[in-house]
């Protein structure tokens, strides 16, 4: 009545199995939520909702007010069950009475804007959507998951940090027993991403989940994503009896809203595979590479070496080239242990390259593998696949950082100072203090005259008024 954006709920009953335009019959549950007053937001509402057994759970966003997450007395922000009638339920870890009150029904609290969730084996999970990172968590009966309104609480009790965040909503379980996608798919959850923002498309999301150890055993990533130059959203997808169905939001250039079946067929192959069509920034920033090594002008760590092509290629060519390297080579053909002895004919292929050819099938072998050539490797093995490391190393050959380059020369300028650290510094680490001492330097001497030229104006001034 008052204008307010509010919370609601509402069941629907249609005959199982069948896709229906309206229900046989409809309840509102119109004595929930009378007591938010200040009404929600867009976005930060109601998100999913699950039934397991006679049990509803609903998930709700915090209507953009951080502080009400962490209220036990606010529905906002927080994981609610009840019965499928509306009813709170005697077990609830806050339960009092069956008064409608946001205690009565609190399972989990402590949410942003918890827009997957999916319930598996007894066990709740939620994709919560954060601001610059989103999280997934398994939930417990309870429990409290931090969020205050800062990026640090969102990953504070994550099961896994999503960073850059891809705005989760629907979420799905791939179901047992079903087989029409191959093996590698089974128990994983199939997420919808809404990402809309420049540079991010929507789409789904795998993330894998070990039940038997509780925890993400390794990086998700995406199955599909929109390549339109208009925004769109993926909101809604769910497994059918053959096919994973899924929705985008926003109507295509005809008008048309579909839903669409997503199979395996590998005789029918799609002509864009995702790989090849990966942003090798954004593999660099999601396999944290970043984490050991700098690129251009770009912050990265101290452990690795720059990344630069002026540093780089002449770094892996003197290596590559030399008699100690084709030593190496053949102390390591020898060895019949792994990963050593699956790299043969790669080591073998890259002593038989020549120029930047040579360099490009390093990298990419190193990329796949730090051990390929190398036994004392101190680089982790990132799980990339062919097709990444070979976008990667392409990228990396080819970087110019724009924001690197002198206009007026057309230089390069850390094409000129890179070769002078080589020779003058003995390792990466030492060449970025050396760089950063003499960036340092040059800085202070400029805001040294900045300083004395504006002090000899303000002299000027006063000596012409007197």
């Amino acid at each position: 009545s008052p204008g307010a954006f509010r919370n609601s709920l509402a069941r629907s009953e249609t005959s199982p199995g069948t896709f229906a335009i309206k229900p046989s019959a409809a309840l509102a549950f119109d004595r929930l939520f009378v007591d938010d007053l200040g009404g929600t937001a867009g976005y930060h509402q109601i998100g999913p909702c699950q039934v397991k057994g006679d049990l509803l759970y609903i998930a709700i966003g915090d209507g953009r007010r951080p502080a009400e997450s962490q209220k036990l007395d606010s529905w906002r922000g927080k994981v609610v069950r009840m019965t499928v009638d509306g009813e709170p339920v005697a077990d609830n870890p806050f339960y009092k009475n069956d008064a409608i009150e946001p205690e009565n029904y609190l399972f989990a609290y402590g949410l942003r804007n918890p827009f997957g969730l999916a319930i598996v084996r007894e066990q709740i999970f939620i994709a919560d959507n954060g601001s610059g990172i989103d999280r997934f968590l398994a939930i417990e009966s309870g429990e409290n998951y931090l969020y205050n309104g800062t990026d640090l609480s969102i990953g504070a009790r994550a099961t896994a940090v999503l960073a850059p965040s891809i705005g989760p909503a629907q979420m799905a379980w791939y179901p047992a027993g079903k087989t029409f996608f191959p093996q590698e798919y089974e128990k994983h959850f199939f997420l919808a991403s809404t990402t809309a923002k420049k540079g991010k498309k929507a789409g789904i999301l795998l993330i894998p989940y070990n039940f038997a150890e509780g925890r993400v055993p390794a990086a998700p990533r995406f199955l599909l994503k929109y390549r339109g130059e208009t925004q769109q959203r993926v909101v809604g997808l769910d497994f059918g009896p053959d096919a994973l169905y899924f929705a985008p939001m926003l109507p295509d250039r005809a008008g048309r809203t579909p839903v669409f079946k997503l199979s395996y067929a590998p005789a029918r192959a799609h002509p864009l595979n995702l790989v090849d069509s990966q942003d090798p920034a954004s593999l660099l920033e999601t396999k944290g590479c970043h984490e050991c090594h700098g690129l251009g002008w770009r912050t990265g760590g101290l452990t690795g070496p720059l990344l630069d092509p002026a540093l780089m290629v002449p770094r892996i060519q003197t290596r590559l080239q030399s008699p100690g390297y084709a030593a190496q080579v053949a102390q390591l053909d020898a060895l019949d242990v792994a990963p050593f002895n699956r790299f043969r004919d790669a080591r073998q292929a890259v002593l038989a390259a020549e120029g930047l050819d040579q360099v490009r099938l390093w990298l990419t072998y190193r990329l796949r593998e730090p051990l390929f050539d190398n036994p004392y490797a101190q680089m982790p093995n990132l799980g990339l696949s062919e097709s990444e490391a070979r976008v990667i190393a392409d990228y990396l050959l080819a970087f110019e950082d724009p924001r690197s380059r002198d206009e007026s020369s057309g230089n390069s300028i850390v094409g000129l100072i890179i070769p002078l650290l080589q020779k003058v510094a003995p390792g990466p680490g030492y060449r970025h203090l050396i760089l950063f001492f003499i960036v340092g330097i040059c800085g202070g001497a400029l805001a040294l005259r900045l300083a004395q030229w504006a002090l000899k104006r303000a002299r000027v001034r006063r000596v012409g008024q007197h």
